[in-house]
């Protein structure tokens, strides 16, 4: 398959941010992996989707280990459509998933603001104009994980998500804007109808508001950042010192290091990743990423189907 017909791109995973998803397309499938060792495989053909009223199917999944894992289909009259471009994404899943991570190009950003007009907290992205979604009232999520592993002598995730929401005031307000590329990624101005609406500088680079007026607010916060630093490591907008900083923190979470590091943009203390890895299966990590095991899809309307 020619290299033009292949696209290659990121996605950041928001509300909360969660790492980024990287992404090879081709025309009527693609393929989606959020730790660059597992890859899930669609198809979304017209064809499929006037059959089963679906607007995709999981062909199925792929790692460099185990190989192509078909998902097992049953109740379309379709499946040579479904095959025939499965078998494509499949062949380019296996010639460019070494080339990861890929660049960003949801450059397209809606921010939860400040009372003030502050930017806030990044709650959504996408990669054109178009594809903006309304986001009236929005509030903002630590994630469901913030909930079960995250903890602070300053507070937990529950009182982290009231912290930032009153931050945002009863009337909450959004604002998407496009965001100009630099060399460090999407890091450029804030642009709104071609003008500046918030200078770079104004614009949290790990995509949550760090400055608090109380010692406690700012340290749960410096917290919570620090604990998502695994995740932070796969955006390319910081210089040298601010991602060593963020690779310091990483390091204390061994087990989502080992499951991440492959999606780091830039890795400067290399040794010290390696530790981290080692450390990691002596936790028990196993090294497969989060390993997809395929299960049975129906696409009729008729029958059913109990595994």
């Amino acid at each position: 398959m020619h290299l033009s017909q292949v696209k290659r791109y990121a996605q950041r995973l928001l509300n909360p941010f969660h790492g980024v998803m990287q992404v090879i397309a081709i025309e009527h499938a693609e393929a989606e992996s959020t730790d660059g060792i597992n890859w899930i495989l669609y198809v979304s053909h017209e064809d499929i989707v006037s059959h089963t009223g679906m607007s995709e199917i999981r062909y199925g999944s792929w790692n460099q280990q185990d190989g192509l894992q078909l998902s097992r289909v049953r109740g379309t009259e379709t499946s040579n459509i479904i095959d025939m471009v499965g078998e494509k994404i499949a062949a380019a899943v296996e010639k460019y998933a070494s080339t990861i991570p890929f660049p960003l190009n949801d450059r397209y950003e809606c921010w939860l603001l400040t009372e003030d007009g502050e930017p806030l907290a990044l709650l959504d992205t996408v990669d054109s104009y178009d594809k903006q979604r309304s986001h009236d009232r929005t509030i903002w999520h630590p994630g469901t994980k913030a909930y079960e592993e995250f903890h602070s002598d300053f507070g937990d995730a529950g009182r982290l998500k009231q912290l930032i929401n009153q931050r945002a005031g009863e009337r909450s307000r959004t604002l998407w804007v496009e965001r100009k590329k630099t060399d460090f990624g999407y890091s450029g101005d804030a642009i709104k109808d071609k003008e500046v609406t918030i200078a770079a500088a104004n614009i949290p680079q790990r995509l949550l508001l760090e400055d608090w007026q109380t010692v406690e607010d700012s340290r749960l916060v410096a917290d919570y950042l620090a604990w998502l630093a695994p995740w932070l490591l796969q955006l390319n907008n910081y210089d040298d010192d601010k991602r060593q900083m963020i690779e310091q923190q990483a390091w204390k979470r061994p087990m989502l290091c080992a499951k991440q590091y492959h999606l780091f943009a830039k890795v400067l203390d290399e040794k010290q990743l390696k530790v981290t890895r080692v450390q990691a299966r002596l936790m028990g990590y196993d090294g497969q990423g989060q390993k997809v095991i395929e299960t049975f899809i129906h696409t009729g309307d008729k029958e059913t189907y109990s595994p």
